[in-house]
């Protein structure tokens, strides 16, 4: 009788027996995987062939549809500077004409205060 890690007592006695089922799992494991190894996909050329077209096509469609949509990203940015500059003009325009209205009032009163 021998311990175990637990300190237990253990029968030691094994037979060959009791290994054979696992033994002969483990050589039926190995070859399965062995044999799994050795087949190897094939792929008709045709086929191949018919893949790399699609793959090919897809990509210049998606290169088409990026192209036009760097284009129409371009207009549209090309079209917010137009009516930020349109947008400073109209600033402009506005801040001179409360200039000329604060300038006009100013005037206004000092003609007032001279009658008083």
């Amino acid at each position: 009788m021998g311990k175990s890690k637990k300190g237990e007592e253990v029968d030691a006695k094994c037979s060959i027996e009791d290994d054979v089922p696992l033994t002969t799992t483990l050589l039926n494991l190995r070859n399965k995987k062995k044999k799994e190894k050795e087949i190897t996909p094939t792929i008709d050329a045709d086929l191949l062939e018919d893949i790399n077209k699609e793959v090919s096509e897809t990509e210049e469609e998606e290169e088409s549809e990026l192209s036009k949509q760097r284009k129409a990203l371009q207009e549209q940015q090309k079209m917010v500077q137009a009516l930020q500059e349109k947008l400073l003009q109209q600033e402009k325009q506005l801040d001179l004409i409360e200039q000329k209205k604060k300038g006009g009032e100013g005037q206004k009163n000092s003609s007032k205060d001279p009658e008083k």
